[in-house]
This record gives structure tokens, sequence and C-alpha cells, in this order.
């Protein structure tokens, strides 16, 4: 043992001493020495960690814990404690992060029992956490814990639907019922999904206390017995729907903060016999909490807060808890909850500096910001109100649209916030908080966005990432949204004139709101006046098109396409639009398409050179040798229909060239051979193409094109000798006499008894059935032939 490694164990002897006397000062300053004899060791580091725990140092005992994670990856604890301290600093996106990573390094070592601990742990802090889900859902189904692994597919289904993957929500809870067919829960959420009623929201784990905490303490001292964690988290899910985001983030803050309470036990009192052995410390056992009096302090002022508030007194209730924070609760739902409770006080300082702090989580932003803007909004600030009712707006909308399409939405509202930053206007501002709060600050809020999206954007296409605080700070955004809702009113009843007069009214105030342009084409093609509609439809795609909405302007034409299908100017514009993206097979399908309205006009020699034009450009991109032939199957088509055959003739041979398995081209080059009267090239193509098929596909597929050629040529002598001849390659002896002797007929009939006689004796080498008659055949033929 090197002197390095003495002075390393001395030292850590030393540091396990003190800490065993709970002298963490002295622990830090011991497991410091160790660490500048072996720097980046594990052990060192981690024990280090806990003393500056100890000492409330979080910081820097996240520091230590990080680096004992860098040192030594594949050790899930530092994992496990960098986890806990972030959810102590209040950064629980990360804290989540960090517990499933030790989660899977757990699974990894086979320690199933604590990764399910540190994935419920992730649930504790954030119910909605699909990846924990998933992962419990799996290793519940294959550890055989049935009503588990239901339950967590039920939460998955809950979360599928809440962003709007219904497919994949029902998929989720049919695997839940192959499971446990006879679970009411799975049976009732599947009847529930089909109704297109909201499931409830994943709630806080049940039966388990403190997880990633590797010793129980019981809280009988601190509790309310009139409460209960899962009693909070379940009222609180079954109403989430019904509430408004300041009334969910109200219920889930509550439910965060009683299973706090109820399920992380610890002691009032430092009783002695509460020390951890030696052997604890040096694995760094010891559970992250703040020092047992101080947390025993503030879980007593939280017990008491969550008591008054049942009890109705809410200044108490806010009391309780500033005390609760003082002593050293952080975390997001507290200070949610006391900036609501301080706000509903009306004390309005004090509920921003919480609400400040609550809104950097993200399950709290947008309540916070809805809360923050009323404040700035009673204190007659308008500029900042505006500012976070905007922000508020932005996280609603990508709650209820697609995640692929939130980067661009971002985009277009940081400019948003951006620009009403600098706007002095207050009517706008005033307008603005106004909106906001009558889009939001209501029961069932996301579907009613939902709603306001569908009347104001272009029938609410959720690609479309115009956000709604665009509309409203152009002004008249309510106004627009009752006007839209009462022609739909007026549509519905039965009275059209009344409703395109409400339209035109509404243009008045809005002449540039090209969403409502589009609802008069909708009232025009109600009306039957579909050129009318069409022409309107046009103007606003071409308008949406200069405004460089390329999307919205490529919807429009499309559905003006659909109305005129025999109108060549949307497809035009689509050609352009498509150009201008680089998305050269959606131009070569509009080229095409362009061609066959042009063809169907009677407008030939356009539709050609539509079609020309589209061949060189797929050829100049090398486009997919697909639409290639397809284009130059439309000109060989247009050919033959022009009776221009010898020119189709060489198109389709082109075709072939590209494509030498076109069976479609290859019946044509026959069919026009024939026609032509070029029988030797006919018969030529028939051979090399069997001869193709033999060698590419099989004698089989050979064979069924020579038959159906058959059916077309019947007549022809030459398809049946080369028919017969792959039957009796293929071992088809039977077939090949048949087809051999309807060759004979053909062959007489033609008045050629020499090659009938050759005939009969390649029948005879077949062995057939009735040799007799065939030696007869052939004399009578021979003698003949003769005289």
């Amino acid at each position: 043992m090197t002197g390095s490694e003495e002075r390393f164990l001395e030292a850590m002897e030393l540091g396990h001493s003190a800490a065993w006397e709970l002298d963490w000062d002295q622990a830090a300053h011991y497991y410091r020495q160790a660490l500048q004899e072996i720097p980046g060791h594990p052990s060192a580091l981690t024990n280090l960690g806990l003393a500056l725990y100890e000492q409330q140092k979080y910081e820097e005992s996240l520091d230590c814990y990080r680096r004992a994670a860098s040192s030594s990856p594949g050790d899930p604890l530092p994992q496990e404690k960098i986890a806990q301290l972030l959810e102590r600093l209040g950064d629980l996106p990360q804290a989540q992060l960090s517990a499933l990573q030790a989660a899977e390094l757990y699974m990894k070592a086979r320690e199933l029992d604590k990764a399910i601990e540190d994935w419920e742990w992730v649930i504790r802090i954030n119910p909605l956490n699909k990846h924990a889900h998933v992962r419990l859902a799996m290793v519940f189904e294959r550890l055989g814990q049935k009503k588990e692994a239901v339950r967590e597919y039920l939460a998955i289904a809950s979360l599928f639907q809440r962003s709007n993957a219904i497919d994949k929500a029902v998929s989720a809870v049919q695997h839940a019922l192959q499971i446990l067919p006879q679970s009411a829960e799975a049976n009732s959420a599947l009847v529930t999904l089909q109704s297109a009623k909201p499931l409830p929201l994943p709630s806080h784990p049940r039966d388990k206390t403190a997880p990633m905490s590797r010793s129980q303490n019981g809280l009988n001292e601190v509790a309310s017995p009139g409460i209960t964690s899962s009693q909070v988290a379940s009222h609180a899910t079954s109403r989430l729907y019904e509430l408004d985001p300041v009334g969910e983030a109200t219920e889930q803050a509550l439910a965060i903060l009683a299973g706090m309470l109820f399920e992380d036990g610890v002691e009032v009192d430092v009783p002695s016999e509460s020390r951890q052995g030696l052997g604890a410390l040096m694995r760094g056992a010891e559970r992250f909490t703040p020092r047992k009096a101080d947390r025993g302090r503030f879980m007593l002022h939280l017990a008491r807060t969550l008591e008054l508030k049942t009890q109705g007194d809410l200044a108490q209730s806010a009391s309780e808890l500033e005390r609760a924070v003082a002593a050293g609760l952080n975390h997001p739902a507290a200070h949610y909850y006391l900036g609501h409770l301080l706000f509903e006080q009306k004390r309005y300082d004090s509920a921003l500096r919480s609400l400040e702090r609550a809104v950097k989580s993200p399950p709290f932003a947008l309540s916070s910001r809805l809360l923050m803007g009323q404040i700035f909004l009673n204190r007659g600030r308008l500029k900042e109100s505006a500012h976070e009712y905007l922000n508020a707006l932005h996280l609603a909308e990508i709650q209820v649209l697609p995640g692929e399409i939130t980067p661009e939405l971002d985009q277009r509202y940081a400019a948003l916030i951006e620009a009403q930053g600098q706007s002095i206007d207050e009517n706008i501002n005033q307008r603005l908080c106004t909106s906001v709060q009558d889009l939001l600050i209501r029961p069932g809020w996301r579907s009613h966005l939902q709603s306001v999206r569908q009347q104001l954007l272009d029938g609410g296409d959720d690609r479309s990432p115009v956000p709604v605080g665009e509309i409203l700070i152009q002004g008249h955004g309510n106004r627009l949204v009752e006007s839209l809702a009462e022609i739909k009113r007026l549509v519905d009843a039965g009275h059209l004139p009344a409703a395109v007069e409400e339209a035109f009214f509404a243009l008045d105030h809005a002449p540039g709101y090209l969403p409502l342009h589009v609802s008069i084409a909708e009232l025009l093609l109600q009306g039957g006046l579909v050129q009318d509609a069409v022409l309107k439809l046009l103007v606003v795609a071409q308008s949406y098109a200069m405004r460089g909405e390329t999307q919205q302007a490529i919807d429009l034409f499309q559905r003006t396409a659909k109305l005129a299908p025999l109108d060549p100017t949307p497809h035009r514009y689509l050609s352009e639009h498509y150009r201008s993206l680089g998305q050269i097979e959606n131009v070569l399908q509009e080229q095409i398409t362009l061609a066959d309205i042009y063809y169907n006009l009677a407008d030939r020699p356009t539709a050609v050179k539509t079609l020309n034009e589209a061949l060189r450009l797929a050829q100049r991109s090398h486009s997919g040798i697909e639409l290639q032939v397809e284009i130059l199957h439309r000109l060989a088509d247009m050919d033959v229909q022009g009776l221009e055959w010898r020119q189709a003739l060489k198109v389709y041979e082109q075709i072939i060239a590209i494509n030498p398995g076109d069976e479609r081209a290859r019946s044509h080059i026959i069919e026009l051979n024939f026609r032509l009267g070029q029988e030797a090239r006919a018969k030529e193509e028939i051979d090399a193409f069997a001869t193709y098929l033999v060698e590419r596909e099989g004698p089989n597929v050979a064979i069924e094109f020579l038959e159906a050629l058959i059916v077309e040529y019947p007549k022809q002598t030459f398809i049946h000798q080369r028919l017969a001849e792959l039957y009796r390659q293929d071992g088809q002896s039977a077939k090949a006499v048949a087809q051999l002797g309807t060759l004979v007929e053909l062959q007489l009939d033609e008045g050629d008894r020499p090659a009938a006689a050759q005939t009969v004796q390649a029948i005879l080498a077949l062995n057939p059935p009735n040799p007799e008659e065939y030696r007869m055949l052939l004399s009578q033929l021979r003698g003949r032939i003769i005289q």
C-alpha cells in the first residue's frame, strides 16, 4: 500500500468517526483531505456530498455527487442523490432526468425494487411523466403484478389522450385488458375513450411511502387525520378537466404537498439511536432531507396548512405555508400554492415573489402567468399584465397543439411577445388582457381554445403555427369569435341569408381577416354557388401566398381543386408553390393531373406539352423511375388514343428501356406491332419478354403472361407454341399436349400440314395417353404431304 493510499484511508476513517458524532463540519474537512490524496475517489465524493448536505450547502453537495457520477457512471446512487438535491433546489425537470437515469442503472444491475422506487419517485413529483409510467408498466407486467401494470397502462392512455394521440390511448387500454380482462377500471376507460370523454389524469403512486428512500419513518405525530394523500390526489384528478388553469394547478399543488406530507416519513426530534452505522455512512445511504429538526418544523406547518385549508381559513393557511417555506420547504408546488393563497388575500407583492419562483416549473407556469397577469391588471400596470397574459396564452396553445409544431409556434410567439413589449397602446394591451381572460379563465378551457382555433384559423388545422395571440393583438378577436359563432348558429338553424349578412357585417370590422373570407366561401358553397366559392377561395389562397403562409395557401388550393376538378388554375398554383418549396415529386404529380385535365378538356397539345415538361423535370431532378414511367405511360396512352401508333410504340419502347419488367408496356408493344402488321417484331417481343420473366420471376409468371396473351390473340400460333414449350419445361406435360393439340388445329386451318406434322411429332415425344390416335393422324398428314 502506498503512502497516499494509507493517508486516504486514515482521512476516510476520521471522516466517518466525525460523521458518527454528527460533526458534519469536521467530517467534510477529513473527506476533503482524503480527496487530496486520491482525487475523484467515488466513495470520498459521496461522503463529502452527504456532509455538505447536512451543512445545508446544497450547491456544493450537488457538485460532489455530480463528480461522483462522472467517476463511477455505472453507480445509480450518485444519480439518485443528484435527483433529490435538484428537487430540493426546485429544478424538477433535471431531477426527473437524474432519477430516471438512476432507475435504468438499477435495472442493469437487476435491482428491480430500487428501479421501481425511482420511477415512482419521478411520478410523485410529476404524475404526468410518461417515460416513468411506461417503464413501470413494462416491469410490472414482466413481474406478473397485473393490477399495478394495468394501473400504469391506464395512466399512459390518459397521457396519450391528453396529447391528442387517441389511437395510442385506445391501444394502451386494450393492452391493459389483455393483461387483466376483468379489470373494471380498464373496461371503464375504454368506454370513456369511445365516448370522447377525458380520462382521469395520473395521480401519485399509491400504497408507497417515500420513494427513493431506503428507510421509512412514521409521520403519525405530524399528519392531520382529516386528510390523506390519495384522497387529495384522487380529488384533484377527477375534477381536473372541470377547472380553469388556475384551479387545475391548485389541485395539482395540493396533491403534491399532501404527497410530501404523507409519503415522506420524518421525526421531529433527533434521538441518539437514529444515528446510522459506519457502513451506511460509507455507502452514502442517508436519505436526503433537511436537518431533521428543521424538516419536522416545516412538516408541522405544512400539515397545519392543509388542515386550515379544509376548514376554509385561507388567511391562516397562507401564514402556515409561509412558515413552512421559511423553515426550508422549497418546492414549486409550495411556492405556487402560497402565491395563490396570497393572491386571494390581495397580498400582491408577496404573491408575486412566490409566483416568480413557481413559474419556472412547467406544471405551474401557465397558472402562475395568469395570476401575475391579474395582479398587474388589478394594479393598472397594463403593459406588464399583457406581457404575462400573452405568455400564458403561448403556454396554453402548446398544450392543445401537436408537439411537432411547437418550435415554430415558439418562434412566432417570441416575436409577438417582443413586439408587445414595445407597444405603448393601452387599448391594445387592455383588449389583449380581457381576451386571454375570456379564453382561458373558464372550465373546459382546452376544448374552448381548440374551438376558437377552429373558428379563427381556417377550420383549426392543427398544423398551422399561427398563434391565436396574433389575432387578438390585431384587434376584434372576441368580436370575431362571436361573429363566427353566430354565423354557425344561423347556418345550423337554416338561416343562410342571415348568416351571409352576419359574415359581411364582420368583414366591416376585420376586412383583412382571411379565415372570415373562407367562412363566406363556405356559405356560398352551401347556397349552391360553387363557382363563386371557388373564385373566393382562389383569391384567399393567393393572399396567403403573398403573406408567405405557404402551407395555408397550399391547403386552400388543394380544397379548390377538389371543388372544381376540371379547373387547371389551382393545380398550376400548386405546382408553382411545390416548386418553390423544392418538393419535386409533388410538382410532378400536379403536372400529371394538369395534363389529364387538359386532355379531358380536349386540349391534347397542351396536355402533351405539360407531360413533356414534367418528364424533363423528372429526368433533371433524378426523380424515381416510377414517376418517369407514369409520365411516359400517359404520353403513350394519348398517342394511342390519337391513333399515332408508331409514336406510341416509340414511347413504350422507351419505358421498357427504363423498366424492362413493365408488363403493361410490353403488352402494348406486342399489340401495336400486331396492329401495324409487324408480326415478326411482335413475336420477338413475346419471346424476349417470356425469356426475361423465366430468368427473373420464374416459369410460372411467364406462363401466366402467355396464357393472358392467348386470350387476346387466340389464333397466333407462335404464342401457343411458346406456351407449350414452357409447359414442357415446367413438367406440365398434359397442358403441353393440350396446347400443342390446339396448335395442330390452327396449323391445319391455315393449310400448313408440314408444320402440323412436326407438332404431332412433338406431341408423341411427350408420351400422350392416346398415342395411337396421334400416330394415325401423323400418318395421314405425311401421306397427304407426299401426294
